[in-house]
C-alpha cells in the first residue's frame, strides 16, 4: 500500500517491544549465570562456564535485533539486504575472532565476544538497510535507555535478593527461581514508573488487559 508511515510505526513497535523483553533477559542472564547453571546442570561445579555465559549475556539482545531486523527488512521486499549484511558481518566477525585470539590471547573468550561482534554488526548494518529503505528513524530513549536503566536496577535487586535468600535457606533451585520472579516485577514496575511504556503499548502484550489491570492497581499506571 506504500503506507510508509504505517511501516514506520510497526516497525518501532516491534523493536520496542524486542529490546524491552531482550534486554533484561540478557541482564539476568548475566547476573544470575552461575545460580542459572547449577539449576540446569544440578552441579557446583560452573566455574568457567559460568564466566563465558555473564560475558556472553549481551549477545542475547544483538542476536534479538539482528534476527527481528532480518524479518524487517524481508518484511519491506528487501530479501537480499539481510544476506548482504549477514556476509559483510561474517567476514568482520573472522577478522574480529582472529584479532582476539592471536593479538590478545583470549582463547575461548574470544569466540564469545566475536560472536557478540557478529550480532552487534549485523543489527548496525541491518538498521542502515531499514532507514534507507523507508526513512526509519530509531527511537533511543524509550527504546533503549529507559530499558537499559531499569534493567541494570533489576539485576542489582535480583543479585541482592538471590544472595539472602541463598544465605537463608541454601537451596540454590528455590533462590534463583524467587530471584527471578522478583527482577520480573522490578523491572516491569519501573519501566512504567520511568514512561517507558503505556497503557496501549502494555495492552498489546499477552494478557495485556490483565496487565493494565494490575498496573492500575498499584498505581503504576494512571
Amino acid at each position: 500500500k506504500r503506507n510508509l508511515d504505517e511501516v514506520r510505526s510497526q516497525i518501532n513497535s516491534a523493536i520496542r517491544f524486542i529490546m524491552l523483553i531482550s534486554i533484561p533477559c540478557a541482564v539476568g542472564m548475566g547476573v544470575l549465570a552461575e545460580p542459572i547453571l547449577k539449576l540446569v546442570h544440578l552441579s557446583d561445579e560452573t566455574g568457567m562456564a559460568a564466566i563465558m555465559l555473564c560475558y556472553g549475556a549481551v549477545s542475547i539482545v544483538f542476536f534479538s535485533l539482528s534476527t527481528l531486523s532480518n524479518g524487517l527488512l524481508q518484511g519491506i521486499n528487501r530479501m537480499k539486504e539481510p544476506v548482504k549484511n549477514a556476509a559483510i558481518a561474517l567476514v568482520l566477525h573472522v577478522i574480529v575472532l582472529v584479532v582476539l585470539m592471536l593479538g590478545f590471547d583470549l582463547n575461548i573468550y574470544a569466540v564469545i565476544f566475536a560472536n557478540a561482534a557478529f550480532g552487534l554488526i549485523m543489527s548496525f548494518l541491518n538498521a542502515l538497510s531499514i532507514r534507507k529503505y523507508v526513512g526509519y528513524r530509531q527511537e533511543i530513549v524509550k527504546t533503549f535507555l529507559i530499558p537499559g536503566l531499569s534493567a541494570g536496577i533489576m539485576g542489582v535487586v535480583v543479585w541482592g535478593v538471590y544472595h539472602g535468600l541463598l544465605y537463608l535457606l541454601r537451596i540454590n533451585a528455590i533462590a534463583a527461581v524467587l530471584s527471578i520472579v522478583v527482577g520480573v516485577f522490578v523491572y516491569f514496575a519501573l519501566v512504567l514508573l520511568l514512561k517507558g511504556m503505556g497503557e496501549t503499548e502494555l495492552r498489546r502484550l499477552p494478557k495485556g488487559h490483565l496487565l493494565v489491570k494490575v498496573a492500575k492497581k498499584a498505581h503504576l499506571l494512571r
